[in-house]
């Protein structure tokens, strides 16, 4: 992550606390006004509930924090092999190339990629691709009509790990 990205992040984190803190002082400031009018704790929890929703509400739409967009990585299909990108890189192969295929889960999802494809080079080296990438689906066809059958089965299994673990599913015969 660079500077610019840092500061943008403290910055964006800054106003979602600021506005939580402006909404709670708004909240008790009228709860200790109706306390002080002592009118009936129904009336109170639901007027001070709803002039916070309001108040809440406002603060968004003045002062709306921006999202922060992250470019979804992307598998596409070339001739003869593949390519995968992300916003900091891009590396293609060629089927030809692979010597065998794993999928590793994690057991930190949702939040966080949990599922990687891991595709290993005859040279040694190898390259991990996100679960979540655009036509990430692709690769199972890709790895049929340019590979063969893969282990059906450790696809299916992974789909449905919350643990970490890895899955084997494809290898390079060496008859």
């Amino acid at each position: 992550m660079n500077k610019s990205a840092t500061v943008s992040w403290v910055r964006d984190f800054a106003k979602a606390v600021l506005t939580r803190v402006v909404v709670s002082m708004v909240f008790g400031m009228v709860m200790g006004i109706m306390l002080l009018t002592n009118a009936p704790w129904d009336k109170q929890l639901s007027a001070g509930y709803l002039l916070g929703c309001v108040i809440f509400l406002i603060w968004i739409k003045l002062f709306k924090v921006p999202s922060q967009e992250i470019e979804k990585p992307k598998y596409i299909r070339v001739k003869g092999g593949a390519q995968y990108e992300t916003q900091n890189m891009s590396r293609a192969f060629q089927w030809d190339d692979v010597e065998k295929i794993e999928i590793v889960t994690t057991d930190r999802g949702p939040w966080v990629d949990d599922l990687w494809w891991l595709v290993f080079f005859q040279s040694g080296d190898y390259m991990a691709i996100s679960g979540y990438s655009e036509n990430v689906k692709e690769i199972i066809d890709d790895i049929v009509s340019n590979l063969g059958e893969p282990n059906w089965h450790s696809i299916i299994e992974s789909s449905g790990s919350c643990n970490m673990a890895v899955f084997p599913v494809w290898q390079r015969s060496f008859s």
